[in-house]
C-alpha cells in the first residue's frame, strides 16, 4: 500500500539482513544471451499466430473457413487466391497475399533462431545432459539453462519446481490443509514450454512398452484427465532437470 522508492529501499535493506531470505543468483553473460534469444523468437511466434488469426478472421468474414493447424494455411490460402470465382477483391486479394508473405517471414525467422538454439545445444554439456530427459529438446535445453543456471541457487527439487510454479497451492484453516492448482508463479514462458514438453513425453512415454520408472509413475495415474497428468508430469520433469543440472549427470530411465 503507498508504494514508492523509499519504502522499497527500506524492504531491500530488511530482506538483505535476514539470513532465510533466498538471493537471487546473478545471470553469466551466456545466460543473459540464450535469455535474449528466447524473448526474441517467443515474440516472433506471437506475431506469427496473430497473423495467421488475422488472416484467417479476413477471409471468415467473406465466407471462407480455413482448417486449423498450419498445414491448412499454406496449402489453403494459395487455392484461395488462385480461385477467380470465390467473390475475392482485387483490394482483398493483395492483403490476404501480403499477410501470408508476413507469415512466411516470420516463420523463416523462427527457424533461423531456432538453428542458432540447437547449434548452440549442441556445443553445451548441460545442455546435451538435459535433452538426455524425456521431453526436453534443444528449446527447452536452452531455455531452461538461461534461467536456472546451475539450479544450486535452490535447495531442492521441489524449490526449483516452486519457482517454476508447477507446484499445488496450499490453503490451511483450523489445522487442516487443502492442496489446490498449481500457482502458476514464476517464468511464464519456462513453464508453457516445460508444460509442452511434458505433453510430448506424455504421448511418448504411453507408446514405449519399456518398464522404466517414469513409465510405471505415469500408468500409476490411469483413470485421471490427461491434462491433470501432463501437468504433474511437468512437475517430475522439473525435479529432475534439478537433479541433471546440480549433479551433472546425465539422465538414466
Amino acid at each position: 500500500m503507498h508504494k514508492n522508492d523509499q519504502r522499497d529501499a527500506q524492504a531491500i535493506a530488511e530482506a538483505a539482513v535476514r539470513p532465510n531470505i533466498p538471493a537471487v543468483s546473478v545471470k553469466s553473460q551466456e545466460q543473459l544471451d540464450l535469455q535474449a534469444i528466447h524473448r526474441v523468437r517467443e515474440r516472433l511466434v506471437k506475431e506469427k499466430t496473430a497473423i495467421s488469426n488475422e488472416l484467417r478472421g479476413i477471409l471468415a468474414e467473406c465466407g471462407i473457413v480455413l482448417a486449423q493447424g498450419r498445414s491448412a494455411l499454406k496449402t489453403g490460402v494459395p487455392l484461395i487466391l488462385e480461385d477467380a470465382e470465390n467473390g475475392l477483391s482485387d483490394p482483398l486479394r493483395c492483403l490476404v497475399s501480403d499477410l501470408m508473405q508476413q507469415w512466411y517471414e516470420q516463420v523463416e525467422r523462427i527457424a533461423r533462431y531456432e538453428r542458432q538454439l540447437q547449434q548452440i545445444s549442441r556445443q553445451n554439456e548441460d545442455c546435451q545432459r538435459l535433452m538426455s530427459i524425456p521431453g526436453i529438446g534443444p528449446v527447452n535445453a536452452t531455455l531452461l539453462l538461461s534461467h536456472a543456471g546451475s539450479a544450486r541457487q535452490f535447495k531442492t527439487a521441489r524449490h526449483f519446481a516452486a519457482y517454476l510454479g508447477l507446484v499445488p497451492r496450499q490453503h490451511a484453516s483450523g489445522g487442516k490443509e487443502k492442496l489446490m492448482g498449481i500457482t502458476k508463479r514464476g517464468n511464464k514462458q519456462v513453464r508453457k514450454q516445460l508444460v509442452h514438453g511434458a505433453r510430448s513425453a506424455y504421448r511418448a512415454l504411453l507408446a514405449k512398452t519399456d518398464p522404466s520408472r517414469l513409465k510405471t509413475w505415469l500408468m500409476r495415474c490411469e483413470g485421471k484427465h490427461p491434462n491433470k497428468v501432463i501437468v504433474a508430469l511437468a512437475n517430475k520433469l522439473a525435479r529432475i532437470i534439478w537433479v541433471v543440472l546440480t549433479r551433472q549427470t546425465a539422465y538414466e530411465a
